[in-house]
């Protein structure tokens, strides 16, 4: 999985953009807002979902996460071929419920 410079990085080619500021706009926020991202190697999921949404990308190509070379059981198989098979609409409901879910594990455990 991709660092913050990285997908920083990733999203400038993508897009084609020269200076981070530009990067800055198509994210939503001022250039000292992603400053201030890349110094706590944060970016909001909200502002990546905008983008996702807006710009028709997957977060598995802003992460950059290859499927095909990760190893995985056969249970693991399955569920991704269902998830993918999926309308986007869905993928992204059930992608939210899992991240809130894993949020919650966290939390709960500290």
């Amino acid at each position: 999985m991709r660092q913050i410079e990285e997908i920083i990085e990733f999203l400038m080619k993508k897009f084609n953009l020269k200076i981070e500021s530009d990067l800055a706009k198509l994210l939503g926020v001022e250039a000292n807002t992603l400053s201030g991202w890349k110094k706590r190697e944060k970016i909001p999921f909200e502002n990546l979902l905008t983008l996702v949404k807006d710009k028709q990308i997957s977060f598995d190509e802003i992460l950059g996460i290859n499927y095909d070379k990760l190893t995985m059981s056969g249970i693991e198989k399955e569920l991704l071929f269902d998830f993918r098979r999926l309308p986007k609409e869905k993928q992204e409901v059930y992608s939210l419920r899992i991240k809130a879910d894993a949020i919650e594990v966290d939390y709960s455990t500290s």
